[in-house]
């Protein structure tokens, strides 16, 4: 396996949102590795689009399937009602750059102990705003809520300021 391959990736954000408390389900996987993307923090290679619990890597999909398959991710559900929490059971042969491992860590630590809705909102907020390119606070408001209708507008207003300032931390200095 390449250095930095797409299980390499998967691995690396399973183990940093673990270490930083995180639920650590596909969601938030997801979730970590488009705002690694999105921020310009490193370049996972994973294509991102817009999807049913906001964005969404087909590709990233597909290697947790692989990965569980090849016994490399393993899955329990310590919390009934609740959707499967990850863990690496092996050590990949090849991992991340450190510059790379370091952005995943970041991310993971700036988010890990949010739920997979709150999450959701997160992402969406930015997709729309640097995705989508969308300007100004009512017509950012308005897509998202068109996008996610299942928040209240005001669960979106604060949802879109707690995007911002955690993107400005997280690309502070890089």
């Amino acid at each position: 396996m390449a250095k930095g391959g797409p299980d390499s990736w998967v691995s690396a954000a399973v183990e940093e949102l673990r270490r930083a408390d995180s639920w650590t389900g596909r969601i938030h996987v997801h979730k970590c590795l488009f705002l690694v993307r999105l921020l310009g923090l490193a370049k996972p290679p994973f294509r991102f689009e817009f999807y049913r619990f906001g964005p969404y890597s087909r590709q990233l999909d597909s290697r947790f399937s692989g990965m569980e398959a090849l016994g490399q991710l393993e899955k329990d559900y310590p919390k009934p009602g609740y959707g499967p929490q990850y863990r690496s059971s092996e050590e990949l042969p090849e991992s991340l750059d450190p510059s790379d491992r370091a952005a995943v860590q970041k991310v993971a630590a700036a988010f890990g102990r949010r739920d997979s809705r709150e999450l959701e909102l997160l992402a969406t907020c930015l997709w729309v705003e640097r995705q989508e390119r969308v300007t100004g606070d009512e017509p950012i408001l308005a897509r998202v809520q068109e996008l996610k209708p299942k928040y209240e507008r005001e669960e979106i207003r604060r949802g879109v300021q707690d995007a911002r300032r955690m993107a400005g931390e997280l690309t502070a200095g890089a």
